[in-house]
């Protein structure tokens, strides 16, 4: 799953999921749960920037592309739909568990002057571009997008860069834990995963160390984004 794609990529999932639910399968799905406001302010600061669902809408924008609509998947052909992830109160309580000297002596998680507003701060830099400017930078983005979901293993390089690392560990490494148990607890033979893509190869690992039997039996690919036509392109 990519989290901002083109329409007709999640056009393409929705058709391939319903044909999977018409086959039996059940759904297990990534969707990570509100938590208290304190826990929400704590969680931002270790990121930096403030996260809501807004903010994939803006970045969509900002990548002329849509964002992922969790209701194009839920209920279809039957209600096996079931929402296997953790909380933001749960990312807190583990990353708390692991970096406690992470915490400031005011108690904060934080000693950044400013945490980023990702829909603030990326909608006024946009209004100051032109046309033609920001059709460039949405090609210019859509090509590093194409570059990373085909190039997966690159993910523990890109988190180095954001200098949050430690955080986006919890976010990906202990939420993999969680789905890959989910996945060896499960009554269910046929499941049908909705995940991130940087998930992908490590919840195969934890599964692999579990049971070696676990394969890669086919790969298929779909295009998530289609390049902009023009520059007048809505």
């Amino acid at each position: 799953m990519s989290h901002v794609g083109s329409a007709q990529f999640y056009t393409w999932v929705q058709e391939r999921l319903k044909k999977a639910k018409e086959n039996n399968y059940v759904l297990f799905f990534e969707w990570v749960t509100p938590g208290t406001e304190e826990n929400k302010q704590k969680f931002d600061e270790a990121l930096g920037v403030s996260l809501n669902p807004e903010s994939y809408e803006t970045l969509a924008y900002l990548y002329w592309l849509t964002s992922q609509d969790n209701e194009m998947f839920l209920w279809l052909v039957n209600e096996k739909d079931y929402n296997v992830d953790i909380s933001i109160d749960e990312i807190v309580e583990i990353y708390e568990s692991k970096n406690p000297e992470n915490i400031q002596e005011t108690g904060s998680w934080s000693n950044l002057e400013k945490i980023y507003n990702i829909e603030e701060e990326v909608l006024s830099q946009l209004d100051n571009l032109s046309g033609k400017e920001l059709f460039l930078i949405r090609y210019f983005n859509q090509a590093v997008i194409n570059f990373i979901m085909k190039h997966d293993g690159l993910r523990d390089s890109i988190l180095s860069l954001t200098g949050r690392d430690d955080i986006f560990k919890v976010i990906l490494d202990d939420r993999n834990e969680f789905l890959a148990e989910n996945i060896i607890e499960s009554d269910f033979k046929k499941i049908y995963i909705l995940y991130g893509l940087m998930h992908f190869q490590w919840v195969l690992e934890i599964l692999q160390a579990n049971d070696p039997s676990w394969k890669v039996i086919t790969t298929q690919y779909s295009r998530v984004i289609y390049p902009p036509k023009s520059q007048e392109s809505k």
